[in-house]
């Protein structure tokens, strides 16, 4: 089975399963199965667990308990990057978070635009 086939198919068993482990394999398979039909043989350890909220938590680590347990689980929640700022100065020119935007934003939001001392030749 290639990647793709592999993660398109443990998306599709995580949307379908109410709660699911995700589970790294030593041989660098990862799998999705029920709580109670992963096959524990000593071939792989979980890494994520889709909670019974529907999120999906990650290991917390051997301080928060053992990988069987869902209480070691945190929930993740990817980092939101900000939004940029953008803003026209008085002066006219338009700024991206605090700096000049760069001249062909300039000429296409009628910005002002810094002349060049002498012409093209």
């Amino acid at each position: 089975m290639s990647k793709v086939e592999e993660i398109r198919r443990n998306r599709r068993l995580l949307d379908s399963y109410s709660e699911a482990v995700v589970v790294q394999h030593h041989d660098g398979r990862t799998g999705v199965y029920k709580p109670d039909e992963w096959p524990d043989d000593g071939d792989g350890y979980i890494v994520a667990r889709k909670l019974p909220s529907g999120r999906l938590g990650v290991y917390a680590g051997p301080d928060a308990g053992p990988r069987t347990d869902p209480g070691a689980f945190r929930p993740w929640d990817p980092p939101i990057p900000p939004r940029r700022v953008w803003k026209r100065e008085p002066d006219g020119t338009i700024t991206i978070d605090g700096k000049p935007a760069s001249p062909g934003v300039q000429f296409m939001f009628g910005g002002k635009i810094e002349q060049p001392s002498k012409p093209p030749q």
